[in-house]
């Protein structure tokens, strides 16, 4: 039992906590640094060098989407929700009858 709330405790504990500041500082100066490199790496054709540059801003732009809606996993639309763990406490309750 002691084991099962040590778990839950580091659950509640991991899902108020987000990405750490300097995580957040690293992801943004490393992409902000990958955009303005693949800026400067010139083309002859100007139309193809902008698409290819705003294609990786927008793939970098998409990934940090994904970090920023994942940073807490246990809240918002595409957080953890409860059901999974209401159903494993309802099989618990099951084994223990059966």
């Amino acid at each position: 039992m002691n084991a099962l709330i040590d778990q839950r405790r580091l659950r509640i504990q991991m899902g108020s906590a987000g990405l750490q500041p300097v995580v957040w500082v690293v992801i943004l100066l490393g992409s902000a640094l990958t955009v303005s490199f693949a800026f400067f790496m010139g083309t002859a054709n100007i139309r193809a060098h902008l698409t290819m540059t705003m294609m990786l801003g927008a793939s970098i732009g998409l990934g940090l989407f994904l970090l920023i809606a994942m940073d807490y996993p246990f809240r918002g639309g595409a957080g953890i929700g409860p059901e999974a763990f209401e159903r494993i406490r309802e099989n618990i309750r099951r084994g223990r009858r059966g």
